[in-house]
């Protein structure tokens, strides 16, 4: 299959679809975003993660929900606030709506945000002078 582009005739015999049509493409919505910088995502969309790393130890939404499903607990607002207040990411995409509710939780960690202009859901570390 990898190599059908060097047997003529084999792509038309095939009748197959190019390999990189299987494979997940970046979301187009958050083609703004600087590649490369850390990204925490705040929903089950993990597209974004092709071209930035993510904030760990918060890359499985369904395994972040141990502290995001919980945060009206104590424990799980101490454990979001340590995982991600050392080293927090560049970029957080709320897919939830859970921004508002960590900048009331944790407001010296999440109040830095502010929106990307344009890009819905997407919020940039502010950069403190």
């Amino acid at each position: 299959m990898r190599y059908r582009e060097l047997v003529p005739g084999l792509p038309g015999l095939l009748r197959l679809p190019v390999e990189s049509s299987f494979a997940p493409q970046p979301n187009p919505a958050y083609r703004r975003l600087a590649a490369g910088r850390a990204v925490l995502v705040l929903g089950p969309d993990r597209r974004d993660y092709l071209t930035h790393p993510a904030a760990r130890p918060y890359l499985d939404w369904a395994l972040a929900q141990a502290d995001f499903g919980h945060l009206n607990e104590y424990a799980a607002v101490v454990r979001v606030a340590r995982n991600i207040g050392p080293h927090p990411p560049a970029y957080l995409l709320d897919q939830n709506g859970l921004l508002p509710h960590l900048k009331y939780l944790l407001p010296a960690i999440f109040s830095s945000y502010e929106p990307v202009p344009s890009v819905p859901g997407a919020y940039k570390l502010r950069v403190r002078k």
